[in-house]
């Protein structure tokens, strides 16, 4: 009886020991990152490094502390500026930056952004969650730069206010704003519009008063910031497809203990396919707010869709040889 009240002394200590542990052992380091972003406090990249912010403060117990900055605040307004920064370190440690951001760096990075390589986001995931984005990481990793997660920009639409487009005849000579790079150009340039390279800082000014025609968007960017307002027409296209990477300076991630840096890996990729989600399933709720608030809509119809895809098709025959079969094939490309 008295080795069997000892041992269950010991199995009750141990019991206590045991709860008494803390759920979340792991040592990590007591650091504040500074993360940065292109979008505003409305739109998905902001949703998403509050969701990061939110979850790394709180699995961390408050040791890893996250510094939110939007708009490219820290890079002095400049989405170019804000790509070198970020591979240099010193200004601040990670950011969420869209492909096209990204291909200041280098322009192989705009690959996905070719005509018509998605239909719908299903199809985008595929790629995401395999090849694609383990091609990037290598691309990526040449300047400085880790990934943590990927997600939807967008699957892009056209605004305009003028009038309902459903062939490329009804872009002739109509001046469209692009963010830049080279895909986008040559895009519009097969469609017969007139491509205008332009920040997006200066976008919403420039459609409203008619600088230039229209602009090229997903309907999250669309609507939150208020583009239906002064656009009145909206061609669904799913022509491009755009994205963003949560990426991190390498040399400061070195600097991290394995604690820190999993739980940054994880949460990044929990983030980001958090953000993801949540664009895909906002889409149909922001269709229905802008046609009341007045917005016409039109959907292409399948052979007005081939009509574009078929115009557009040397741009994809153009950029083989450059960008090369290894990055045609990391996204699916024929």
């Amino acid at each position: 009886m008295k080795k069997l009240s000892i041992l269950c002394a010991f199995a009750v200590a141990a019991l206590v020991l045991f709860y008494a542990l803390p759920a979340n052992s792991a040592d990590y380091n007591e650091v504040t990152i500074k993360f940065a972003l292109s979008g505003t406090e409305q739109a998905v990249d902001y949703f998403t490094a509050d969701y990061f912010k939110k979850k790394v403060e709180e699995e961390s117990g408050g040791k890893v502390k996250v510094r939110i900055y939007p708009n490219n605040i820290l890079a002095g307004g400049s989405m170019t500026e804000a790509a070198n920064l970020l591979t240099m370190g010193g200004a601040y440690e990670m950011g969420i930056f869209s492909d096209t951001v990204l291909a200041n760096l280098d322009p192989i990075m705009l690959v996905d952004q070719l005509p018509f390589v998605f239909d719908n986001y299903t199809d985008a995931n595929r790629y995401l969650d395999s090849t694609g984005t383990e091609w990037a990481k290598k691309i990526l990793s040449k300047y400085n730069l880790v990934v943590l997660g990927v997600e939807h920009n967008g699957l892009k639409q056209w605004t305009n206010n003028k009038s309902e487009k459903h062939t490329p005849a009804d872009f002739k000579n109509f001046k469209i704003r692009i963010p830049g790079g080279e895909v986008s150009t040559l895009t519009w340039k097969a469609l017969g519009a007139d491509p205008v390279g332009m920040s997006w800082s200066e976008t919403y000014t420039a459609l409203q008063q008619g600088t230039v025609d229209g602009h090229e968007n997903s309907y999250q960017t669309i609507y939150s910031n208020n583009i239906h307002e002064i656009q009145k027409y909206i061609t669904e296209a799913y022509y491009q497809y755009a994205s963003y990477w949560m990426v991190y300076n390498a040399k400061d991630f070195a600097k991290l203990n394995s604690d820190t840096q999993e739980l940054l890996k994880k949460i990044g990729n929990e983030a980001s396919l958090w953000g993801r989600k949540y664009l895909e399933d906002i889409e149909g709720e922001l269709k229905e707010k802008m046609i009341a608030s007045g917005c016409v809509i039109n959907v292409l119809t399948p052979e007005e869709k081939q009509s574009f895809i078929d115009a557009t098709k040397g741009v994809i025959d153009h950029f083989r040889p450059i960008y090369g079969e290894e990055a045609y094939k990391a996204w699916g490309i024929e």
